[in-house]
């Protein structure tokens, strides 16, 4: 799972705790910092046990051939179907 998508699934019940309020303001974000530290040690534990995947981004259209985001000089990659 990318920080992105980790970050995407946990903003939505968190969106209230950052919202400041005047008397609770430090404390919630505490919490957010908390929150996201636990999240980066998880996806730096998945990352050291060799179970995390990139993602590569197609920059071209679908099809036989694509291009993809990140490889060496523009490389056409060939998709296979069986």
């Amino acid at each position: 799972m990318s920080l992105r998508t980790a970050v995407r699934l946990f903003s939505a019940p968190l969106r209230s705790v950052v919202q400041p309020c005047a008397a609770n303001a430090k404390r919630k974000y505490a919490a957010v910092a908390q929150a996201l530290s636990v999240l980066e040690n998880e996806l730096d534990t998945i990352r050291a046990a060799g179970t995390w995947k990139g993602e590569r981004v197609i920059t071209s259209k679908q099809g036989p051939h694509i291009y993809v985001d990140g490889s060496r000089g523009g490389e056409q990659h060939s998709v296979w179907t069986a």
